[in-house]
């Protein structure tokens, strides 16, 4: 009977790991996926797909934390896609109501122009700025 007992806890730690690993899987490439939606959005200037990708990372944030935190997790999700070599945030924010921080996104293949995306600064959530 022992046996039995010391096999179970094995074998659901093995299918605990596999669900797990299933589960890394299917996330990067969904991360993947999105990734590549949003660069596609962004060199076509497809501001629908950019406002929807953009106002789900910004979920993920709590719009009532302190903002530069908020404002550097946003430059650093716009930095790790691929397909952009740089992003700066705006001086400031724009006298908007709510409030609106730009931030401009340079991309890998076109090093000349960069894309404006504005993120609006409620005090209750953020979201992308539509313009």
């Amino acid at each position: 009977m022992s046996g039995i007992i010391t096999t179970i806890p094995g074998a659901l730690s093995r299918g605990l790991f596999a669900i797990a690993a299933v589960g890394l899987f299917y996330y990067t490439k969904c991360n993947a996926v999105m990734g590549e939606d949003f660069c596609n959005a962004l060199s076509g200037n497809d501001r629908r797909v950019l406002q929807q990708q953009t106002d789900s990372f910004l979920r993920t944030l709590n719009a009532g934390a302190n903002q530069q935190e908020n404002i550097t997790a946003i430059i650093q999700w716009l930095s790790a896609h691929p397909c952009v070599s740089q992003v700066k945030a705006g001086h400031g924010m724009l006298r908007s109501d709510p409030p609106v921080k730009e931030f401009f996104v340079t991309m890998k293949d076109s090093p000349g122009g960069s894309v404006t995306i504005g993120v609006e600064f409620a005090p209750d959530k953020l979201k992308f700025h539509t313009k």
